[in-house]
């Protein structure tokens, strides 16, 4: 296992594991902490609407993962990944698309992680 995924392997002993969801919408908020809570996991997601929130968060949370849709309307894809991977590199940041693309391809080059 490299150094990478060694210092972000959840640990039980933690007590909450810190997800911020980048979405224009958080109808799925409740979705992913019931599903988590479903499997034992003690989750805080904290639900990002726009650029000035992803900047305050990331001041004052390091958050364990981030989860991402395609943008914000006042934040590209690109810009989200710069900002986070800037202040956290080593922070796992998922792709949540509502369907494959070239973006989705373009994203993982820029630092995404995973879709």
């Amino acid at each position: 296992m490299d150094s990478r995924s060694a210092q972000h392997t959840f640990h039980p002993a933690r007590a909450t594991l810190h997800i911020l969801y980048v979405d224009t919408h958080d109808e799925l908020t409740p979705l992913i902490e019931q599903e988590m809570s479903g499997r034992g996991i003690d989750v805080q997601i904290i639900a990002i609407h726009h650029k000035a929130m992803l900047v305050e968060q990331l001041e004052i949370t390091r958050p364990d993962a981030v989860l991402c849709s395609m943008g914000l309307r006042d934040c590209s894809i690109q810009e989200i990944l710069g900002i986070t991977r800037f202040k956290y590199p080593l922070v796992p940041i998922l792709l949540l698309p509502a369907e494959s693309s070239s973006l989705v391809t373009d994203a993982i080059r820029l630092g995404a992680d995973d879709y």
